[in-house]
C-alpha cells in the first residue's frame, strides 16, 4: 500500500509541476501580447495614408450619417415589433375571452 501511494503522490507532483509550468507559460504569453498588438497597430497606423483635414472632415460627416440612419432603422424596428406584439396580445385576449 505505501508503495502504491508514493507512486500516487509522485504523479501528483509531476503532473503539478507540469501545470504551473504551463500556467506560468500560459502568463508570459499574456504578457507579451498586449506589447506585440501596441506594436502591430503602431505598424498599420504607420501604412494608412494620411487624410487632409477636409477628408477626415468628410469621413467623419459620412460615419455620423450612417450612424443616425442605423439609428432611424432601430427605432422602425422597435416599433414594428411593438405593433406585433399588441396584435398578438389582443389575439390572447380575444382568445381567451373567448
Amino acid at each position: 500500500m505505501n508503495a502504491r501511494w508514493q507512486g500516487y503522490v509522485e504523479q501528483r507532483e509531476k503532473y503539478t509541476r507540469a501545470l504551473e509550468q504551463r500556467c506560468s507559460d500560459l502568463e508570459q504569453a499574456l504578457n507579451q501580447r498586449p506589447a506585440q498588438q501596441q506594436q502591430q497597430q503602431q505598424q498599420q497606423q504607420q501604412q494608412l495614408p494620411q487624410l487632409t483635414d477636409e477628408q477626415q472632415r468628410q469621413v467623419d460627416q459620412f460615419l455620423l450619417d450612417q450612424r443616425q440612419k442605423a439609428e432611424l432603422a432601430e427605432e422602425a424596428r422597435l416599433k414594428v415589433a411593438y405593433i406585433h406584439f399588441v396584435k398578438f396580445c389582443n389575439s390572447l385576449c380575444m382568445l381567451f375571452a373567448l
